[in-house]
């Protein structure tokens, strides 16, 4: 499971604000990880922390941003007035910022800087990032699995936009648009390269190939060879495939034949293919080859042997080569993946 700790991912209940949400959601891992139900969320007004555990003098200030974007003015303001609340928020002895986001280094020397302007060594500051948060998901999965969207649902819209993806004629799309809206049929579809599922509007009448067809054009999956110059190689979809019980169906086959009914669950499943050369009809994975050159940069980096990275990358073996090569390339439809979530969630 992935954890990704911003809308639409992170669920906001109707009529919440995403900063009240999570704070929420601070507290109730602080709780579970320290097991106590001592650490509360303070009312108004606002003292310059949002959660304080008294019987250890300990205060958090929760600060959330729906694009990753640290607002260390408005975290600079709140540690001030904690400072100047200090008293009344129990003599807190330790302040901890609790982020959905990563924190730069300079940002960290400002709020250091308050710390200093106050005269005061005595209390630690210190912050809880994103990292922080997803592994405590990981270690509590069942308590936070509510706060996640794991079931995607697309609508009858997106379905006609994925078959006009997929070079579907206006009459076709239409036909197969009349049908979805007859039949009140829908299908979950999990894939083999991300842990979500979409719930997918549809007709028992049409076929395997119909629904590759929509899961291609939702997913925007690469249609030729990705290049990574880094280890002179490429990589591909080879095939794809909707399986039932773990066994591909056979294209021609409507879902009513396959004896599949509303709400039950089939897989998207994507199989990959690499080349240990560059091919000529390909194009650049710059994200990807990227993500890798800095990868084996610092695996020669840990080795203290050699930061050349050709030179590294010559000293690899072809299984080497070509693990990270299909590393590189599953990330890539990975995100592919998470951004028709946030994009199917965005426009629904």
């Amino acid at each position: 499971m992935e954890y990704i700790l911003k809308p639409p991912f992170f669920i906001i209940d109707p009529h919440t604000r995403f900063s009240d949400a999570w704070e929420h959601f601070c507290k109730k891992l602080l709780r579970l990880d320290h097991e106590t139900t001592q650490i509360i969320r303070l009312k108004p007004p606002d003292l310059g922390a949002d959660l304080i555990w008294r019987q250890r003098q300990t205060v958090y200030q929760c600060k959330s941003s729906e694009t990753e974007s640290f607002n260390v003015t408005k975290a600079k303001n709140s540690l001030n007035r904690a400072f100047e609340n200090r008293q009344s928020l129990g003599d807190w002895k330790e302040y901890y910022i609790c982020l959905n986001m990563d924190l730069t280094g300079e940002q960290w020397k400002q709020l250091e800087n308050i710390q200093s302007y106050h005269n005061s060594n005595d209390p630690s500051l210190a912050y809880l990032d994103k990292d922080y948060w997803i592994e405590l998901c990981k270690k509590y999965p069942a308590h936070v699995e509510e706060h996640f969207n794991i079931l995607i649902p697309a609508s009858k819209r997106h379905i006609v936009e994925a078959l006009e993806h997929e070079r579907y004629y206006s009459k076709y799309v239409n036909k197969y648009a009349e049908e979805i809206t007859k039949d009140n049929f829908e299908v979950i579809v999990s894939t083999n390269r991300a842990e979500l599922k979409f719930k997918i509007p549809f007709s028992k009448t049409m076929t395997v190939k119909h629904l590759l067809d929509v899961m291609k054009g939702i997913i925007r999956l690469p249609k030729g060879w990705n290049l990574y110059p880094t280890f002179n190689s490429s990589a591909t979809v080879n095939s794809v495939a909707i399986t039932k019980d773990s066994k591909p169906q056979y294209f021609s086959k409507s879902l009513e034949e396959l004896g599949v009914k509303s709400g039950d669950e089939l897989q998207f499943f994507i199989q990959v293919l690499w080349s240990d050369k560059l091919k000529d009809d390909g194009e650049t994975d710059r994200e990807g080859d990227d993500r890798m050159h800095f990868l084996c940069f610092k695996m020669a980096y840990k080795d203290m042997k050699d930061i050349d990275i050709k030179s590294y990358v010559k000293k690899m073996s072809p299984q080497e080569i070509k693990e990270n090569t299909l590393k590189s390339f599953d990330t890539t439809l990975h995100n592919n993946i998470w951004q028709a979530a946030k994009r199917l969630t965005e426009t629904n």
